[in-house]
């Protein structure tokens, strides 16, 4: 269970403050439990969600050890590609979905490495971008609440510590 003022990684949305958590009843239903959310890259939205659901994508944040843990093992995370633009879709979506940064970063670097090498069989689309940016997106936030820097300078961050 989150706290007030925990920071949580909440599925696509990315991370998020609880700023309370309170009852609320629904149409006919039971009063219910709901964390209210406040995404921090996102200005003037508020989100709620059941405290009891097992459908709610969230989890804490990860350690700042954690996270140098995950930028070391970048090099060291198998590359992948799968030819098939639905199936590969899929992979990819599910991958993002997980909330699971080593996957964020297997799939940032697998199509950043497709999408370098420039291969005809190779090519990634529009999908594949927007999945790589949305994963991007999702690394940056949490990586940036960790280590306290703008999520603009993350990959700096990261190229500095691969590079030694």
């Amino acid at each position: 269970m989150f706290k007030i003022n925990d920071y949580i990684m909440y599925g696509t949305t990315g991370v998020c403050q609880v700023m309370d958590i309170k009852s609320e009843q629904f149409l006919m239903d039971e009063p219910q439990d709901y964390y209210v959310l406040n995404p921090i890259y996102t200005e003037h939205t508020t989100i709620m969600i059941p405290v009891e659901s097992q459908k709610v994508s969230a989890r804490r944040l990860h350690s700042k050890e954690d996270v140098k843990n995950f930028i070391e093992q970048i090099l060291s995370n198998e590359l992948f590609w799968i030819d098939d633009v639905r199936e590969r879709n899929l992979v990819f979506r599910s991958m993002v979905n997980k909330m699971d940064c080593e996957s964020l970063i297997t799939l940032i670097r697998s199509i950043y490495h497709h999408k370098k090498e420039g291969s005809s069989m190779k090519k990634i689309n529009k999908n594949d971008e927007d999945v790589m940016s949305l994963a991007k997106k999702l690394l940056n936030e949490e990586f940036s609440m960790i280590l306290g820097i703008e999520p603009e300078e993350v990959s700096d961050y990261i190229l500095e510590r691969v590079a030694q």
